[in-house]
């Protein structure tokens, strides 16, 4: 990544801080090409047109990433002709930031064929020996002839003694860098005699968030989203399309150490919303990944109200000593700390016999993603 920032000190009360960060994160490949990617097909031959390839990256690089920051710190000496005598200040700022795409969905590539294959041998085809190395050796075993596959010219595997329907797994290829817009807006004002309060709006909204879906779902609706492709088990894909948003207000009061006592209490007043809660495991969340409308709704965290306070009192036994007694039993200090929170939200979901609608629709089951209202009872 670069990074370039500058502050420019307009005033002596207004300070504006604006810098521009490019983050790269390149894609994962192997270095002796035994990974494969996956390439999809168009249109309803999706999955039937797939292409496994062996080596290269496993997705296409994501270049795009500029993140631009602004920010700014005021401190009037007057506001509608109000003289606050610079004892309020004002912060806020908007900025972008990326981060990393999940590196343990991504990598389960390492399963794909033509380099990885699941094979059932019988005991009496299997080899006691120490490879002496070869193209077909993995992990210090030789390469076993009943193992042998043939495969077509999209890479997957068409003949063989042992042929097994494989499982594909990795990242889309135009999966995208996720990111954040964060911005904030604050106002602290000194009340004096050791006191500040200060009210505050901060909030993000975050996109191309991962999920990964296994894709042989679109091929069990009504109507049929993809064909489906017989030569292929499942086939898990990461994709970048998720979102979620927050938006909070937070209000503090604080009395700054003096005479032995501080003390603060924070309100937050906060929502949170996203499609799915967890990264690395979005697609198995939801309940209906076809359409991700039927997802949109509190995140599993969120909680609308807080109250957190606590106080920090020194005691005042033998202060101003400097002996043993002061040593032994002075300096002592009680901090209480009480907080509050408002509970989680759930989601009600059709379940069959402890399957989700997702899996049931897997299953060639039609059900609805979630009960449209609640009826009380």
């Amino acid at each position: 990544s670069i990074f370039a920032q500058d502050n420019w000190k307009v005033r002596p009360s207004l300070t504006l801080t604006m810098g521009l960060r490019w983050e790269y994160f390149t894609p994962l490949h192997d270095k002796n090409n035994s990974l494969s990617h996956v390439i999809l097909g168009q249109g309803v031959n999706t999955l039937t047109d797939l292409k496994v390839v062996q080596g290269g990256n496993l997705n296409q690089p994501d270049r795009n990433n500029f993140g631009p920051q602004l920010g700014f710190a005021w401190s009037p000496r007057s506001l509608l002709g109000h003289d606050y005598n610079s004892r309020m200040v004002w912060r806020g700022g908007i900025g972008v930031a990326y981060t990393k795409i999940g590196e343990s969905r991504i990598l389960q590539a390492d399963g794909n064929p033509p380099s990885f294959v699941n094979a059932g041998l019988n005991s009496s085809e299997l080899i006691y020996a120490v490879s002496s190395g070869g193209p077909y050796s993995y992990g210090g075993y030789p390469a076993n002839p009943a193992t042998v596959l043939t495969f077509n010219a999209n890479g997957l595997p068409v003949g063989g003694e042992h042929l097994a329907t494989p499982n594909i797994r990795g990242p889309l290829q135009n999966i995208r860098t996720p990111y954040t817009i964060h911005y904030s807006l604050e106002m602290q004002y000194d009340l004096g005699h050791e006191w500040s309060a200060s009210l505050s709006y901060q909030g993000s909204q975050s996109r191309k968030m991962q999920r990964t879906l296994n894709y042989n779902i679109f091929t069990q609706t009504t109507p049929q989203i993809f064909a489906p492709n017989p030569l292929i088990g499942s086939i898990f894909l990461t994709q970048s399309d998720a979102n979620s948003s927050y938006n909070a207000m937070l209000a503090r009061i604080t009395h700054r150490f003096s005479r032995g006592l501080e003390f603060s209490t924070n309100y937050k007043w906060s929502k949170s919303i996203d499609f799915c809660s967890y990264d690395e495991n979005c697609g198995d969340q939801q309940s209906y990944p076809i359409n991700q409308n039927f997802e949109r709704g509190p995140s599993d965290f969120d909680a609308t109200h807080s109250l957190t306070s606590y106080a920090l009192y020194e005691l005042p036994f033998f202060k101003g000593r400097h002996d043993w007694l002061h040593t032994i039993a002075g300096g002592w200090q009680i901090s209480p700390i009480v907080t509050f929170n408002s509970g989680f939200p759930w989601s009600p979901v059709f379940t069959y016999n402890g399957a989700t609608c997702s899996r049931l629709t897997l299953a060639g089951i039609n059900c609805t993603a979630r009960p449209a209202a609640y009826l009380g009872g």
